[in-house]
């Protein structure tokens, strides 16, 4: 659990600069509040009234704040080993939204609870993320859906530096704040181009490039890999693209 809680930590001052505004300003890793909401509804587009949704490592509030105003009378869980005070506060009216300061391996939620759980980023900057998905499954109903966004074994530019600074996780985190601004405006032309179509701000790029360098872990998995924890787990696996997996539990 300390290594788990220790990780979280290690995000703190992320969302502590993306709420202070050093980062992104409107956008969460390049998406607006209801892009990300339509993004879940993508996935999950048949949210009963009534269900238990848990996102698992949310965090900044944007999500759960969506979920909160569209769904009112479902039961939404939001856990994080980061600091939470911020997210409580931002959501404090919303009585059908309940925060907790948790990793994945200790959550306090009973076997078979949840209907749907959203797990986006999280997994891969976990000490072990294959025994954290497991956690996950473990508190999904029967029929209920996981999904999971998880770093794929393939070319990255973002992961590619992580390779290159080995050890930039252990540097203080204004280092790691200024390299990655230092790093974005030198890059912007080409990844901005490349990504023409979503049309990436330089805060964005920067908010990426911290993503990569901050954190302990930062692990990569093949859709094989994937496939095998699912399966493994009784989950009916869809490979959705792009480092994203659905799974319905058949037990």
């Amino acid at each position: 659990m300390n290594k788990e809680i220790n990780t979280g930590k290690t995000f703190d001052s992320q969302f502590d600069f993306y709420y202070k505004e050093k980062f992104e300003k409107w956008t969460w890793y390049g998406k607006t509040k209801e892009e990300e909401f339509k993004h879940f509804l993508e996935i999950f587009p048949n949210i009963k009234k009534n269900e238990k949704i848990l996102n698992a490592g949310f965090g900044n509030h944007t999500l759960l704040q969506s979920l909160g105003e569209n769904y009112p009378t479902a039961e939404v869980y939001g856990i994080d080993a980061c600091d939470i005070r911020n997210v409580k506060e931002r959501l404090k009216d919303f009585k059908n939204i309940k925060i907790i300061q948790s990793d994945i391996l200790d959550m306090p939620f009973k076997d078979n609870y949840f209907d749907k759980i959203w797990c986006c980023g999280v997994l891969h900057h976990t000490e072990n993320p294959r025994k954290n998905f497991d956690e996950l499954v473990k508190v999904l109903k029967n029929k209920g859906e996981i999904y999971i966004f998880i770093y794929r074994k393939k070319f990255n530019f973002y992961l590619e530096l992580r390779r290159i600074f080995k050890n930039s996780h252990k540097w203080n985190r204004k280092k790691q704040y200024y390299i990655s601004y230092i790093i974005a405006v030198l890059f912007y032309p080409i990844i901005f181009l490349k990504n023409i179509k979503t049309k990436p701000s330089l805060r964005t790029i920067a908010y990426y490039i911290y993503d990569s360098l901050s954190p302990q872990y930062n692990w990569r998995f093949d859709e094989k890999e994937i496939k095998e924890w699912f399966e493994q787990n009784n989950l009916e696996f869809k490979n959705l693209g792009n480092g994203e997996y659905l799974g319905i539990k058949n037990n």
